[in-house]
């Protein structure tokens, strides 16, 4: 177990099981729809969670049932120096197979599978049956991010439907194996036209919702609850109604109020830095036993639990990294005015992340590709920020990811 009950502004992984709360209902959701159907879609708005639920709630809950799980795959990726596009006979299918290389025999290369199809690699993946067993346990394919099916290599768009028809034929020689998309909401659309070369043309699907209610309640009290930590009723409740305030338009002037929703990412960056600020001897690790000394009060919230302050520190230190990584092709100051004028609206909320934004961030900053995987984050609501740099603000996540 890690030395902190939260993540903090990643996905969850297999191996944060014991920290990943707030998704009781919805991981034996999924659950139920895997075990009962060969092709299911999950589906949700950019950071709702969709990655952290596949991978700190289902996966592990299905290698628990003796499923084969493999490492969940993307449909886009780079390629090898020494693979020549043209050589790869369908990009989406390569791209899939990188994330599966570690499956291959001593001695073979992901560089030779150019031209394999998804049932050649994944047919002699699935395990020989149990003793006494008639068939191999289900094969469980993951493709995560799935819109990137969409989004990316679009000049090779032709290759798209060879993708679902080799899906299908994978499908029809391994009798066991079940695929899961996931993907953002917005490109639903654009999979119909390959519904209907799936198993019930793909309608077993889940919609996933950001956290709310009870849930988002669990999310922020029971990590700090098994380091043996209790919460204040009232601080939790003051927390909670920090984390739901959005910004409501009213003609040409704005109110905050409460939403319906938490954001996952923001509660873990708030939650992160609540315990990176409490007394150190609270800290003693997990499973320690709770004599009521170790309360988070209101003047902890106060103190410490401030959104606004939290994600702008988060903020600071992500612009500072990228910049830091451009190797000194876009300056921290460049960076920050690129974010106020290109991802942020006159009214100051999100813009969405334009194909000519991520042309400017790949031409004129190719560094931040290199920026450790981070996210990029635009302003929540106006925040006068107590350094001497220009107006600091809170952050609220876009609807990309500047990738390693």
């Amino acid at each position: 177990m890690s030395d902190s009950p939260f993540v903090g502004p990643r996905p969850f992984e297999k191996e944060d099981s014991d920290r990943f709360f707030g998704r009781t209902r919805e991981t034996e959701e999924l659950l139920s729809l895997i075990i009962a159907h060969r092709a299911v879609l999950v589906y949700a708005q950019s950071g709702a969670g969709k990655s952290s639920l596949l991978r700190a709630g289902v996966m592990k809950r299905l290698e628990e049932q003796q499923y084969q799980v493999l490492r969940t795959a993307r449909v886009h990726g780079l390629l090898p120096s020494d693979v020549p596009p043209e050589s790869v006979q369908n990009i989406f299918v390569y791209h899939a197979l990188q994330y599966w290389a570690t499956t291959l025999p001593n001695g073979q290369s992901i560089k030779d599978h150019a031209k394999t199809t998804l049932s050649e690699f994944l047919k002699p993946l699935a395990v020989a049956p149990a003793a006494g067993e008639e068939s191999s346990p289900p094969l469980i394919v993951i493709f995560d991010q799935f819109e990137e099916f969409f989004t990316t290599n679009q000049h090779r768009w032709q290759e798209r439907r060879p993708f679902f028809d080799q899906l299908a034929q994978a499908l029809q020689d391994s009798p066991t194996m079940k695929i899961v998309f996931v993907m953002r909401e917005e490109y639903i659309a654009q999979l119909e036209p390959f519904a209907e070369l799936l198993p019930e043309k793909l309608r077993p699907r889940m919609h996933l919702e950001r956290l709310r209610g009870n849930s988002a309640r669990n999310a922020v009290v029971k990590p700090f609850q098994n380091w043996g930590l209790s919460f204040d009723p009232n601080a939790a409740d003051e927390l909670m109604a920090e984390l739901s305030e959005i910004r409501v338009a009213e003609g040409d002037k704005f109110r905050e109020t409460h939403g319906e929703f938490v954001e996952p990412v923001q509660l873990q960056v708030v939650c992160q830095s609540l315990w990176e600020n409490l007394p150190p001897e609270w800290k003693n690790g997990p499973g320690v036993s709770n004599d009521g000394s170790r309360l988070i009060t209101t003047e902890y919230i106060e103190r410490f639990g401030d959104v606004d302050n939290a994600l702008a520190c988060y903020y600071d230190r992500l612009v500072e990294k990228a910049a830091a990584a451009s190797d000194g092709r876009v300056g921290e100051g460049e960076l920050r005015r690129w974010f106020e004028t290109a991802l942020i609206t006159s009214t100051g909320t999100r813009t969405c992340f334009s194909r000519c934004a991520r042309r400017y961030l790949e031409n004129t900053g190719p560094g931040l590709k290199r920026a450790g995987g981070s996210s990029c984050y635009t302003p929540r609501r106006p925040l006068r920020h107590n350094n001497s740099r220009a107006d600091s603000r809170s952050l609220h996540r876009t609807d990309t990811e500047i990738e390693s």
